[in-house]
C-alpha cells in the first residue's frame, strides 16, 4: 500500500499504489541487453535520437530487440517525446523480479513492452503488470498455430494464458511476425500520447507494422480468446478490437486507472491544502465537491457520457452522494474516517460496429 493510499482510498467497480499523472505517457521497454551506468535499472531516452540508446546496447545495437521496440515507438505519429528502458539483470530469476527492482528505482511508467519474445517472459510480465496496475500490450505468433486454433484445442498460447487468467491489464495482439515486428511497442506509443477516455484502440494504424491475412475461421478463433489482430480492412491497416483478458476493452481499463489517480490526487490535495477539513456536513460536502470536480472534467473531455434519463432513471452522466452527518458512526468520527462517499458515472463508449437497414422502392 502506498502512502497516499493509506489516506485516500478509491475503489472503482466497473459495471470496474496510485499512479502518478506523469506516468501515463511513459512506455517502458524491458530487456536484457542494456548496459546502463552504475548498474542502474531505469533510464529515459528521447524518441528524437536513438543513438544514445544504441550506445548502451553493446555490439550490433540496431539489431537488438530493445532497439527494434524503440524504433517502433519513435515511428508513430503522434509519439511520446521520451520512453524509458528497464534492465533485466542476469541474476533475476524472472521478469517479475526484474520489474519489481525497476519499480523500486523509478515507478514513472505505465505501459510495459517486453523485448523478449519468450512466452514465459511475456507471461511473467503480464502477471506483474496485472498486480501492479500497469498496462502490458503483447504480441504473439503462437506455436504450431495453436493461437489460431479453437479455444478447445488451445491451452498453451499467450492469448489463452491472458484470457484464462482474466488479466485485465494485459492485451494480446496476434502477429505472424511477432518475433521481429514490435507492433506492441507501436500501439503502446500511440496510446501513451492520447488522453485516457478520449479514444479507442480499434481502427488505429501502427506505422512500420505489417498486416496479417486471416480467414474467417482464424479470426473467429482469435477473437474468442479476446486476442486482437492487425489486418487490412477496406484498404486501411487497422487494429481490430483491443481487448484485455476479461473481454473488456483496453481504453476502458486505462481510463479507470486514470480516473482513480485523478480522484485520489484531488481529494488528497483538498486534505493537505486546508488547515483541516471538518467532520461536519460542510466537510463532507467539500469531499463530495472534490470528486465532482474530477467527474465534471472527465465529462467535459467526453470520457463520461452526457447526462441522460430514461423516464426517471438516470442512464448517462454521473451523480455523487455523501452520508448525512447524523448517519456517521461515532467510531468513524473518533477514527477521523470519512466513509460512504460514492459516485456513479457512465463511460462514454465508442462505436465499433454499425448496422444499417434500408429499403429501396421503385
Amino acid at each position: 500500500m502506498s502512502k497516499v493510499d493509506r489516506i485516500v482510498q478509491v475503489t472503482i467497480l466497473r459495471e470496474s499504489k496510485p499512479i502518478s499523472q506523469a506516468a501515463f505517457d511513459m512506455v517502458l521497454i524491458l530487456g536484457e541487453n542494456f548496459e546502463l551506468e552504475d548498474d542502474a535499472r531505469y533510464a529515459v531516452f528521447s524518441t528524437d535520437d536513438l543513438t544514445a540508446l544504441a550506445a548502451v546496447l553493446g555490439s550490433t545495437p540496431t539489431e537488438k530487440p530493445e532497439y527494434l521496440a524503440a524504433e517502433a515507438i519513435a515511428s508513430q505519429s503522434p509519439r511520446p517525446t521520451q520512453f524509458a528502458v528497464g534492465r533485466v539483470d542476469s541474476e533475476d530469476t524472472d521478469h517479475k523480479v526484474a520489474l519489481a527492482a525497476i519499480m523500486l528505482e523509478n515507478s514513472n511508467f505505465f505501459y510495459v513492452v517486453c523485448a523478449s519474445r519468450t512466452q514465459g517472459d511475456q507471461e511473467d510480465t503480464a502477471d506483474w503488470c496485472n498486480a501492479n496496475r500497469r498496462i502490458f500490450i503483447s504480441t504473439s505468433a503462437g506455436t504450431d498455430g495453436d493461437i489460431l486454433d479453437t479455444v478447445g484445442n488451445d491451452d498453451s498460447s499467450l492469448a489463452f494464458y491472458i484470457k484464462d487468467g482474466a488479466l485485465d491489464k494485459a492485451c494480446c495482439i496476434y502477429h505472424a511476425n511477432a518475433a521481429t515486428d514490435y507492433i506492441d511497442a507501436g500501439l503502446s506509443s500511440l496510446l501513451a500520447v492520447r488522453r485516457p477516455g478520449t479514444y479507442t484502440p480499434m481502427f488505429k494504424t501502427i506505422v512500420g507494422s505489417g498486416v496479417d491475412s486471416l480467414n474467417s475461421t482464424q479470426q473467429t478463433n482469435l477473437f474468442a480468446k479476446y486476442c486482437s489482430s492487425y489486418e487490412s480492412v477496406g484498404g486501411q491497416n487497422i487494429l481490430q478490437e483491443g481487448w484485455v483478458g476479461t473481454g473488456e476493452f483496453l481504453d476502458l481499463i486505462i481510463w479507470l486507472e486514470w480516473l482513480n489517480s485523478k480522484i485520489q490526487t484531488n481529494v488528497y490535495s483538498l486534505l493537505v491544502n486546508n488547515e483541516k477539513v471538518p467532520f461536519t456536513s460542510e466537510g463532507l460536502g467539500l469531499l463530495e465537491s472534490a470528486v465532482q470536480q474530477v467527474l465534471e472534467i472527465e465529462q467535459a473531455a467526453k470520457a463520461i457520457s452526457p447526462e441522460e434519463f430514461t423516464g426517471n432513471v438516470q442512464t448517462g452522466g454521473f451523480f455523487t452522494s455523501v452520508p448525512k452527518i447524523s448517519e456517521v458512526l461515532q467510531n468513524d468520527r473518533l477514527l477521523r474516517l470519512a466513509k460512504d462517499i460514492k459516485f456513479t458515472c457512465w463511460y462514454n463508449n465508442p462505436i465499433h460496429r454499425v448496422q444499417i437497414n434500408g429499403i429501396v422502392k421503385i
